[in-house]
Protein backbone atom coordinates (compact mmCIF):
# COMPACT_ATOMS: atom_id res chain seq x y z
CA UNK A 1 0.00 0.00 0.00
CA UNK A 2 1.18 3.41 -0.91
CA UNK A 3 0.59 7.53 -1.71
CA UNK A 4 0.04 7.17 -5.77
CA UNK A 5 0.66 10.31 -6.73
CA UNK A 6 1.22 14.08 -5.63
CA UNK A 7 4.54 15.16 -3.88
CA UNK A 8 4.72 12.32 -1.53
CA UNK A 9 3.60 9.63 -4.79
CA UNK A 10 5.51 6.34 -4.13
CA UNK A 11 5.55 6.39 -0.04
CA UNK A 12 5.05 2.90 1.26
CA UNK A 13 2.54 2.98 4.18
CA UNK A 14 2.72 1.06 7.28
CA UNK A 15 -0.39 -1.22 8.27
CA UNK A 16 -1.73 -1.53 11.69
CA UNK A 17 -2.98 -5.10 11.58
CA UNK A 18 -6.14 -6.56 12.86
CA UNK A 19 -9.19 -8.12 11.42
CA UNK A 20 -11.32 -5.07 11.23
CA UNK A 21 -8.16 -3.52 9.33
CA UNK A 22 -9.45 -3.36 5.11
CA UNK A 23 -7.00 -0.78 3.68
CA UNK A 24 -8.27 0.75 0.34
CA UNK A 25 -6.47 -1.15 -2.13
CA UNK A 26 -4.06 1.18 -4.56
CA UNK A 27 -6.41 0.74 -7.73
CA UNK A 28 -9.72 2.05 -5.87
CA UNK A 29 -7.47 4.88 -4.45
CA UNK A 30 -6.42 5.99 -7.73
CA UNK A 31 -10.30 5.48 -9.08
CA UNK A 32 -11.69 7.85 -6.47
CA UNK A 33 -8.93 10.37 -6.57
CA UNK A 34 -9.35 10.23 -10.50
CA UNK A 35 -13.13 10.88 -9.98
CA UNK A 36 -12.46 13.30 -7.50
CA UNK A 37 -9.84 15.57 -9.99
CA UNK A 38 -9.09 19.02 -8.83
CA UNK A 39 -11.86 18.92 -6.52
CA UNK A 40 -8.75 17.74 -3.99
CA UNK A 41 -6.89 21.04 -4.39
CA UNK A 42 -7.05 22.95 -1.32
CA UNK A 43 -9.70 20.97 -0.03
CA UNK A 44 -10.60 20.58 3.88
CA UNK A 45 -10.59 17.20 4.52
CA UNK A 46 -11.95 14.67 7.20
CA UNK A 47 -10.77 11.05 6.84
CA UNK A 48 -13.12 8.79 9.64
CA UNK A 49 -12.50 5.42 10.70
CA UNK A 50 -9.03 6.32 9.10
CA UNK A 51 -6.97 3.09 9.52
CA UNK A 52 -3.46 4.00 8.21
CA UNK A 53 -4.82 7.44 6.95
CA UNK A 54 -4.27 6.18 3.45
CA UNK A 55 -7.15 8.28 2.12
CA UNK A 56 -6.61 11.36 4.03
CA UNK A 57 -2.85 11.56 3.26
CA UNK A 58 -3.57 10.71 -0.48
CA UNK A 59 -5.49 14.00 -0.76
CA UNK A 60 -2.50 15.74 1.10
CA UNK A 61 0.06 14.69 -1.47
CA UNK A 62 -2.28 15.64 -3.98
CA UNK A 63 -2.54 18.82 -2.90
CA UNK A 64 -5.29 19.12 0.20
CA UNK A 65 -4.80 22.07 2.40
CA UNK A 66 -5.08 19.97 5.90
CA UNK A 67 -6.80 16.72 6.94
CA UNK A 68 -8.04 15.30 10.03
CA UNK A 69 -7.76 11.98 10.41
CA UNK A 70 -10.07 9.57 13.06
CA UNK A 71 -9.75 6.28 14.34
CA UNK A 72 -10.71 4.89 17.71
CA UNK A 73 -7.98 2.62 17.55
CA UNK A 74 -4.37 2.76 19.20
CA UNK A 75 -2.63 0.78 16.49
CA UNK A 76 -4.11 3.06 13.65
CA UNK A 77 -2.92 6.24 15.15
CA UNK A 78 0.56 4.97 15.69
CA UNK A 79 0.78 3.66 12.03
CA UNK A 80 -1.29 7.34 10.83
CA UNK A 81 1.72 9.42 12.48
CA UNK A 82 3.91 7.28 11.21
CA UNK A 83 3.29 7.09 7.70
CA UNK A 84 2.29 10.95 7.88
CA UNK A 85 6.50 11.61 9.10
CA UNK A 86 7.31 9.43 6.45
CA UNK A 87 5.08 11.00 3.64
CA UNK A 88 6.75 14.97 5.52
CA UNK A 89 3.03 15.87 6.12
CA UNK A 90 2.65 15.84 9.57
CA UNK A 91 2.47 18.98 9.82
CA UNK A 92 -1.00 19.63 7.96
CA UNK A 93 -2.15 16.58 9.47
CA UNK A 94 -4.66 16.35 13.16
CA UNK A 95 -4.65 13.02 14.37
CA UNK A 96 -7.69 12.46 16.67
CA UNK A 97 -8.16 9.19 18.67
CA UNK A 98 -11.86 8.58 18.84
CA UNK A 99 -15.57 6.62 18.19
CA UNK A 100 -16.22 8.01 14.50
CA UNK A 101 -19.58 9.31 15.20
CA UNK A 102 -18.85 10.73 18.40
CA UNK A 103 -16.08 12.99 16.57
CA UNK A 104 -18.50 14.38 14.63
CA UNK A 105 -20.86 14.96 16.41
CA UNK A 106 -18.00 17.47 18.40
CA UNK A 107 -17.39 18.91 15.14
CA UNK A 108 -20.94 20.05 14.64
CA UNK A 109 -20.98 21.36 18.11
CA UNK A 110 -17.75 23.32 17.22
CA UNK A 111 -19.14 24.76 13.63
CA UNK A 112 -16.34 22.76 11.69
CA UNK A 113 -16.87 22.37 8.04
CA UNK A 114 -15.10 20.11 5.40
CA UNK A 115 -14.75 20.25 1.85
CA UNK A 116 -14.29 16.25 1.40
CA UNK A 117 -15.23 13.65 3.81
CA UNK A 118 -13.97 10.21 3.34
CA UNK A 119 -15.22 7.20 5.35
CA UNK A 120 -14.56 3.48 4.93
CA UNK A 121 -15.91 2.27 8.40
CA UNK A 122 -15.44 -1.67 9.36
CA UNK A 123 -17.91 -3.91 8.01
CA UNK A 124 -18.71 -7.78 8.75
CA UNK A 125 -20.59 -9.59 5.61
CA UNK A 126 -22.78 -11.27 7.72
CA UNK A 127 -24.46 -8.14 9.38
CA UNK A 128 -27.85 -7.47 8.49
CA UNK A 129 -26.97 -4.49 6.05
CA UNK A 130 -29.49 -2.13 7.97
CA UNK A 131 -27.69 -2.70 10.90
CA UNK A 132 -24.04 -1.68 9.46
CA UNK A 133 -21.87 1.23 10.48
CA UNK A 134 -22.51 3.04 7.03
CA UNK A 135 -26.21 3.49 7.45
CA UNK A 136 -25.38 4.41 10.79
CA UNK A 137 -23.31 7.04 10.02
CA UNK A 138 -25.47 8.59 7.27
CA UNK A 139 -28.61 8.60 9.64
CA UNK A 140 -26.06 10.81 11.29
CA UNK A 141 -27.40 14.34 11.39
CA UNK A 142 -24.67 15.83 12.61
CA UNK A 143 -22.66 14.52 9.43
CA UNK A 144 -24.72 17.18 7.03
CA UNK A 145 -23.54 19.79 9.04
CA UNK A 146 -19.98 19.43 8.68
CA UNK A 147 -20.18 19.09 5.09
CA UNK A 148 -19.17 22.41 3.64
CA UNK A 149 -22.08 22.97 1.11
CA UNK A 150 -20.22 22.10 -2.43
CA UNK A 151 -18.77 19.26 -0.38
CA UNK A 152 -18.34 15.70 -0.92
CA UNK A 153 -19.05 12.31 1.15
CA UNK A 154 -17.06 9.52 -0.46
CA UNK A 155 -18.41 6.42 1.18
CA UNK A 156 -16.85 2.54 0.97
CA UNK A 157 -19.63 0.38 1.89
CA UNK A 158 -20.02 -3.59 1.51
CA UNK A 159 -22.25 -4.56 -1.34
CA UNK A 160 -25.11 -5.85 0.33
CA UNK A 161 -25.51 -2.66 2.22
CA UNK A 162 -29.01 -1.31 1.24
CA UNK A 163 -28.58 2.51 1.65
CA UNK A 164 -31.19 3.10 -0.88
CA UNK A 165 -33.85 4.25 1.83
CA UNK A 166 -31.47 6.40 3.98
CA UNK A 167 -32.52 9.94 3.31
CA UNK A 168 -30.75 13.76 3.31
CA UNK A 169 -28.42 12.47 0.89
CA UNK A 170 -27.29 13.03 -2.85
CA UNK A 171 -25.48 10.05 -5.18
CA UNK A 172 -23.42 11.84 -7.95
CA UNK A 173 -21.23 8.35 -8.84
CA UNK A 174 -20.94 5.19 -8.02
CA UNK A 175 -17.30 3.04 -7.98
CA UNK A 176 -17.74 -1.16 -7.86
CA UNK A 177 -14.25 -3.34 -6.97
CA UNK A 178 -15.35 -6.73 -5.89
CA UNK A 179 -17.00 -6.71 -2.80
CA UNK A 180 -16.92 -2.50 -2.30
CA UNK A 181 -18.72 -0.02 -3.33
CA UNK A 182 -17.58 3.55 -3.39
CA UNK A 183 -20.60 6.08 -3.35
CA UNK A 184 -20.28 9.71 -3.90
CA UNK A 185 -22.73 11.97 -1.62
CA UNK A 186 -23.48 15.05 -1.43
CA UNK A 187 -25.74 16.86 1.23
CA UNK A 188 -29.88 17.98 -0.37
CA UNK A 189 -29.96 20.60 -2.07
CA UNK A 190 -32.49 22.09 0.66
CA UNK A 191 -29.70 21.74 3.00
CA UNK A 192 -26.80 23.04 1.03
CA UNK A 193 -28.79 26.44 0.10
CA UNK A 194 -29.69 26.79 3.64
CA UNK A 195 -25.57 26.62 5.02
CA UNK A 196 -24.62 29.22 2.06
CA UNK A 197 -27.49 31.33 3.04
CA UNK A 198 -26.56 31.19 6.91
CA UNK A 199 -22.81 32.06 5.85
CA UNK A 200 -23.60 34.74 3.81
CA UNK A 201 -26.18 36.18 6.12
CA UNK A 202 -29.57 37.33 5.68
Amino acid sequence: MRITAGTAGGTILASPKGPAIRPTPDKVKQAVFSSLGERVVGARVLDLFTGSGALGLEALSRGAASAALVDASRFCMEAVRTNADKARLLDLVEVHRSDSIRFIEQLAQAGKQFDLIFADPPYEKSRRSEASLARKLLNCPALVSILAPDGLLVLEHFKDDSLEAVESWEVQRELRHGDTVVVFLRAPSSTRTTSTRTKEGP
